[in-house]
This record gives C-alpha cells, structure tokens and sequence, in this order.
C-alpha cells in the first residue's frame, strides 16, 4: 500500500483495515470506530492514521462519516480495490522471543492491548507471556514468562 511510505507497519495495517471497512460499510462513523476493534493492540494509533488518512485524502468525511475518497479511489479504484484487498498475501505472523529463545509465532490479532499487558498474557507454547515489547519494524514481540505455572489469566 502507498501509504505505507508516511507509517510504520503496525499503522499501515491499521490504515488498510480503515479503508477496508470504507468498503465494507460504505462509510463508517468518524467518532465510532473503535466499536470495530475494541482494544485490539493492531489499532493503538487508530486516530494517528485516522488524521493521516484524512489529510491525504484516503477518506473524506461528511456528516461525521468517513468513506472512500478521491486518492483511494485512484490509486485503489481501478481494479475494484483488488490491490488494496490483496495488499497482504499472506497472513502476518509475529515472531515471538524470550531472552535469545524463540518461542513460536503469533498475528498480531492474538496480542493484547498495551493497557492490558500486565493483566493478560498472550499463552503460546503452553505458557503464559507477558508482552514487554512490539518492534513492528522487525516482526517481533519480545516477552517474558510468567514465574508461576497455571497463572495465565
């Protein structure tokens, strides 16, 4: 996506899925969007990208709703939005380490919210983990075991 050349992987993924729900919905509220992903770690600079898509012309807003604009619809349009559709091929995967341990892979949709990090550990490898880092430059989530076995949350 051509965005991504202005945000960080973790913000063109969230700018896709914004104009990916443009599609869907035809418009979507400006103010009411979290409904969509609730706490979902993926859209922490949900309103960042928002703005950005705004300025850029990705989305127009009318009313209080946002939907397509005139640069999606010529850089996306075309092939009925096939590009912007097919952006990923592949799901994404996060590598996940402890230490100098790699532990497996997760999506970013299994991850919790940085406000709940402390409280809800991602369970991988039939453990628990508490998330102390994303680098969503490297596709890596660095974390740390919980000490007691059976406490995941």
């Amino acid at each position: 996506m051509k965005t991504s050349c202005h945000l960080n992987l973790q913000q063109t993924l969230a700018s896709q899925q914004f104009l990916a729900l443009a599609l869907q919905e035809g418009s979507f509220g400006a103010s009411d969007w979290p409904r969509w992903w609730g706490d979902l770690a993926l859209m922490a600079d949900g309103a960042e990208v928002l703005t950005y898509l705004r300025e850029k012309d990705f989305l127009v807003e009318d009313s209080g709703l946002l939907m397509i604009g005139p640069r999606a619809e010529k850089e996306f349009g075309r092939r009925h939005f096939i590009d912007l559709l097919s952006t990923f091929v592949a799901d994404l995967e996060l590598r996940v380490v402890a230490g100098v341990r790699e532990i497996g892979f997760v999506s970013p949709l299994a991850l919790p919210a940085k406000a709940d990090r402390e409280s809800r550990p991602l369970v991988l490898a039939g453990r628990g983990w508490f998330v102390r880092h994303i680098d969503w430059e490297r596709f890596t989530v660095w974390v740390e075991e919980i000490p007691t076995k059976g406490d995941v949350k």
